[in-house]
């Protein structure tokens, strides 16, 4: 999956704002927005994740590429959260 830059996108189910690391969003209506700090989007531009993919996250045998915002989650998923070989 590509972002609207042609990156490619987080594409995790669930809303998280790219300026607040770990940062849910609050889904209300056709709006989502961050609590901390105020920022608002559709609700259609935020799920999937359309942030860029720019770390890995590893369990085990499992690993995926995320954006930062859901990188930011890992202690939520017991995941080891590893810079790509470009952000190094």
């Amino acid at each position: 999956m590509k972002n609207a830059t042609g990156q490619p996108a987080c594409g995790l189910r669930s809303g998280v704002c790219p300026d607040c690391a770990g940062a849910r969003l609050v889904v209300s209506g056709d709006e989502s927005s961050c609590l901390r700090c105020g920022r608002r989007w559709p609700t259609r531009d935020t799920d999937p994740c359309p942030w860029p993919a720019i770390i890995y996250v590893h369990s085990g045998a499992r690993s995926a590429r995320v954006c930062t915002s859901h990188g930011a989650l890992s202690s939520f998923w017991e995941l080891v959260v590893e810079p790509t070989e470009r952000d190094k």
